[in-house]
């Protein structure tokens, strides 16, 4: 089976990749060492591009790195780009106290997976749309990140990412579409 390297330290990340991989022939490894290759930027696809290029530099090899974001409505998209650094600062518990009593709990999910072998750099985007649930709900290896707060539109009856097994939640997420997209893509041009 063909290998590719996923830059990330997530398991969580490297379990969906590779479910999906397996798919197309391939599998994903992450790199031996751990990069903190993030900028910020007004789009997902710029930080995931960036740091597909400078992760290149370092390991020398094609490589996929991606960058997730959760957008939500009625926070005018916040924490979008955003949403690793307020993670880290307030957590899932801050932004249900953002969303307390607002009634507009509509939100979207995007990740741009960046492809980069030296040459060719080539992004893939996926989308999820759905809604912010009252409280978390789920946790584990697919569990991560936002997952626990975010329930994908008209499906699992109103359970969250978390709460659904890893096929369940490649066939809705936005990360599973846009490593589909790129698997489909890479399996094709190699």
């Amino acid at each position: 089976m063909r290998s590719l390297i996923l830059v990330t330290n997530n398991k969580g990340k490297i379990a969906e990749a590779n479910a999906i991989a397996k798919e197309f022939g391939f599998a994903v490894r992450s790199p031996k060492k751990a990069y903190k290759l993030e900028i910020q930027a007004d789009s997902l696809r710029e930080v995931a591009e960036f740091a597909a290029r400078e992760a290149y530099k370092k390991i020398r090899k094609p490589l996929i790195i991606d960058d997730s974001g959760l957008f939500i409505n009625a926070l005018k998209g916040f924490p979008g780009v955003y949403s690793a650094p307020t993670g880290k600062t307030i957590g899932l518990e801050g932004v249900l106290k953002l969303m307390k009593g607002v009634k507009n709990r509509s939100a979207y999910f995007e990740c741009a997976v960046a492809y980069f072998d030296g040459k060719t750099l080539k992004t893939f985007v996926g989308k999820s749309s759905g809604k912010i649930l009252e409280s978390e709900k789920g946790s584990g290896l697919h569990g991560f990140g936002y997952d626990p707060l975010f329930s994908p539109g008209g499906h699992y009856g109103g359970r969250s990412l978390a709460q659904v097994d890893l096929l369940k939640k490649n066939s809705v997420s936005h990360r599973g579409k846009a490593l589909r997209a790129f698997f489909k893509w890479y399996s094709n041009a190699k």
